[in-house]
């Protein structure tokens, strides 16, 4: 049987087009890099990020002037970057191409959005960012030759990518962490894909294929196949599948339930979706946690929260893998942060206890059981928290 083709954060060989970080940084990720708090040494955190961009595209737009310049690259960390600098792994969904070759956008679409190559990709690695995924609605806004681009400058900066391609098999390959809890080696796998939209499939030419390069497709046939080969190899993997899915500022839809049903039925242990630039529901499916959207993390637009009606908050979702010391307990922790930079100044942070009872409250609402023995809330030295216990 042919190998599953991934991108992989371990200790192995590296091959072409295949990013392995180098031997000494695997060992700071998975034995060196500080735990939170005085918790067990099994103890492991994979902190997922939702919409990541430093707003360079934006100069010209009315408010964009409190960040512009290289003070972005710095400053919008300022009350986020204790969470990425004490995880071990940290993946985020970078909603840019890193690219200045601005020659061949994507003709009639609203938002072409880049970044600085080298001062994103930077700043994404000296605060701690692992892996980015790529499968979203603005990889291939300036074509290929940005695509081509942002993959040199992230693995010039050492920094894993998923979810996008030169071909449908590459932007297909999951993401793999091979993570050490004790005596135990625990194998993450995160896939990511975007959602179907004929536009960008028929007009923008998004989409990878097998000949050709994109961003890849939802698609939860090919998934299940991949689930399959990971299961039969590796039984007690934990499989996440983190997509780019709905529409901005607004609660899911009929699609992405669906889409959320289906992907849990395919086999994966959890969904962490993003795409909306605000939080969305969290559900239960079975036994299984729908985390619907994160919302944003760094994303330097002035954004339309007030605009559409709905809460500025988003989420920060902490995967805590052998909590308490048991190598097979896992924990979903979402730390929810105002990303209104409107509100912020473009500084987004964690939220009061006022906002975070509102934040539970709007959750609730959409259909989350408070109640339930496998919710509850928290409080560390980070900020408040909700905690999905994971089976």
């Amino acid at each position: 049987m042919k190998p599953l083709n991934e991108t992989r954060v371990s200790s192995s060989a590296g091959s072409s087009r295949v990013l392995f970080l180098s031997s000494f940084l695997v060992m700071s990720l998975l034995l060196v890099m500080p735990a939170w708090g005085n918790t067990p040494a099994t103890e492991k955190h994979v902190l997922f990020l939702g919409d990541t961009a430093f707003g360079e595209s934006y100069h010209d737009i009315k408010g964009i002037h409190d960040i512009r310049g290289d003070r972005r690259y710095e400053v919008s960390f300022r009350y986020l970057g204790q969470f990425l600098m004490k995880s071990d792994v940290v993946v985020a969904n970078l909603e840019t191409p890193l690219t200045l070759s601005l020659d061949e956008p994507r003709q009639n679409k609203t938002y072409l959005h880049w970044g600085h190559p080298t001062k994103a990709a930077s700043s994404l690695r000296d605060h701690r960012i692992t892996a980015v995924a790529l499968a979203n609605n603005h990889t291939l806004d300036y074509g290929i030759p940005g695509l081509e681009d942002t993959l040199g400058a992230l693995e010039d900066h050492g920094i894993a990518w998923f979810g996008a391609g030169l071909d449908l098999e590459e932007a297909s390959r999951p993401c793999h962490f091979s993570l050490q809890l004790g005596e135990s080696v625990l194998d993450l796998y995160v896939f990511s894909g975007f959602q179907y939209f004929g536009k960008y499939d028929r007009e923008y030419h998004f989409y990878a294929s097998p000949s050709g390069g994109g961003v890849n497709p939802v698609d939860v046939t090919a998934l299940k196949d991949h689930v399959q080969k990971i299961r039969k190899d590796n039984p007690l993997a934990m499989i996440v599948y983190f997509p780019h899915w709905g529409s901005n500022y607004t609660w899911s839809d009929s699609r992405q339930k669906t889409m959320a049903y289906d992907l849990v039925d395919a086999g994966v242990d959890l969904v962490i979706g993003h795409g909306a630039h605000m939080m969305q529901e969290v559900e239960r499916y079975g036994d299984r946690w729908i985390v619907y959207g994160l919302g944003n993390f760094i994303f330097n637009s002035p954004g339309r929260y007030a605009k559409a009606k709905v809460a500025p908050f988003s989420i920060m979702a902490d995967l805590v893998l052998g909590t308490g010391g048991d190598p097979l307990a896992r924990e979903l922790r979402l730390y929810p942060i105002i990303t209104d930079n409107y509100i912020t100044r473009y500084q987004g942070r964690p939220l009061d206890h006022r906002e975070f009872e509102l934040f539970t409250s709007i959750l609730a609402d959409k259909g989350l059981d408070r109640a339930s023995e496998k919710c509850r809330t928290g409080k560390d030295d980070r900020g408040y928290y909700l905690s999905l216990q994971l089976d």
